[in-house]
């Protein structure tokens, strides 16, 4: 059995990643089995090391991608956390660098139009 405590920096940044009433988290959960206490700003993460590692990676794309300016979809969620289940987790940076860069060119075409 393993732990993992995932702190995110605030709580809006928490609920933005976990989504209202933890309807992310439980997306994510819905492919990743663990048990999670999301509380606030924190998430405790237990269960097979395998998969908390996986949940907390999940986590951590999903901020990068928040950090980067895309609002986190369902869509996003969803790929994010199977893709990290079956070990692609370069995949989920890869792919949501990929997003980030196309919504930054978006944003540029829009104001110069």
């Amino acid at each position: 059995m393993s732990e993992q405590i995932f702190t995110f920096p605030t709580y809006d940044l928490a609920q933005s990643i976990l989504g209202q009433h933890n309807r992310y988290l439980h997306m994510m959960l819905e492919v990743i089995s663990a048990d999670v206490v999301a509380r606030g700003d924190t998430v405790v993460i237990k269960g097979d090391e395998e998969q908390v590692n996986a949940l907390y990676r999940t986590l951590e794309e999903l901020v990068f991608l928040y950090r980067e300016g895309s609002t986190i979809t369902e869509s996003q969620v969803r790929i994010a956390a199977k893709l990290v289940a079956n070990g692609k987790a370069d995949a989920v940076h890869n792919m949501l660098t990929c997003a980030v860069k196309i919504l930054r060119l978006k944003r540029k075409v829009r104001s110069t139009m």
